[in-house]
């Protein structure tokens, strides 16, 4: 009684860790590159920690922002960085970008396609100009 017990349990066990396979490539993420052009006479910095993706995709009733990563990147007076970041959801769920930028005392958030829009790009041109 207790072996076809076991093996009914390893069976669907086995079904369900396919299942979840299944759907693993889209909430895997996507790997993605950005390439922070600054047009600035001084040196801009991106903060990462508030630079966040968000995907078109509703999850639950909700649709958060995703923090691209922790630190700072400071981008040469008219020059450029390219980092890459990975980002929730697969690569074919579309997506918006914000970057807070600092730059000789200003600050801004710039979108990614826009402030409305979501793309599946994954090669984003960030440029910094005030």
């Amino acid at each position: 009684m207790i072996r076809p017990l076991r093996a009914s349990l390893a069976a669907a066990i086995l079904v369900a860790t396919s299942i979840a396979g299944a759907t693993q490539p889209v909430a895997a993420g996507c790997g993605i590159n950005v390439t922070f052009v600054n047009r600035e006479n001084v040196t801009a910095k991106v903060n990462e920690r508030e630079s966040k993706s968000k995907a078109v995709a509703v999850v639950f009733g909700t649709n958060w922002w995703k923090r691209l990563g922790d630190g700072t990147i400071s981008v040469p007076a008219n020059g450029q960085k390219t980092r890459a970041y990975t980002t929730s959801f697969g690569c074919d769920v579309p997506k918006r970008y914000k970057f807070l930028v600092k730059s000789g005392g200003n600050s801004k958030t710039i979108y990614k396609p826009n402030e409305d829009g979501f793309t599946t790009k994954r090669n984003i041109t960030v440029t910094i100009d005030f």
